[in-house]
């Protein structure tokens, strides 16, 4: 019996430094793999395209100026709000004046064919059809009778909508009316 605990202590031992070595490998490539998805979403995000981003926080939010020849022309939002089987990591472009340019999510685990169809883009397009329908909006405009709903995942979908509606007038009221 002794004998049987050794080799079950050597077997989690060896899996565990395993483990740990695969971890402190792949560690840098997928921070690498982040901050590239990031740089992507800010380009998509930005509207008229900018050519410098300035980044800022106010209380726990990151935001970006969007800047092109030294002029602001935007703004773009970090948000993370739950979902219904996961954290949805999402960014926001927004004009001078507050109206959502596009939005583009960054990392999600929704479930397949419900709630991550918030990303789905239909044949023939080139933009996920449920964030598109955000593009032009201001954060008044936002809710369920403006925005179509998913099938099957209202969850996903109001908390979309409320986690923009939401960030976007915070960034209104702490940042552009001050």
């Amino acid at each position: 019996m002794f004998r049987y605990s050794i080799v079950l202590m050597l077997i989690c031992a060896i899996s565990a430094a395993a483990l740990a070595a695969t971890y402190n490998a792949t560690k840098p490539l997928i921070e690498e793999q982040r901050e590239q998805q990031q740089e992507q979403a800010l380009a998509v995000v930005s509207s008229p395209r900018a050519d410098l981003f300035k980044k800022k926080n106010f209380g726990e939010t990151e935001y970006y100026e969007a800047h092109t020849k030294n002029k602001i022309i935007g703004y773009i939002l970090r948000v993370k709000t739950q979902g219904y089987a996961s954290e949805i990591d999402m960014m926001i472009g927004l004009d001078r004046k507050a109206k959502i340019t596009a939005i583009s999510v960054i990392d999600q685990q929704e479930t397949p064919g419900l709630g991550a169809n918030i990303t789905q883009i239909k044949p023939g397009e080139e933009t996920p059809w449920f964030l598109r329908q955000f593009e032009g909006r201001s954060s008044k405009e936002l809710n369920l009778k403006n925005i179509q709903a998913i099938t099957g995942a209202t969850i996903t979908t109001e908390a979309v909508i409320t986690a923009v509606k939401e960030a976007v007038e915070n960034f209104k009221r702490n940042i552009l009316d001050k």
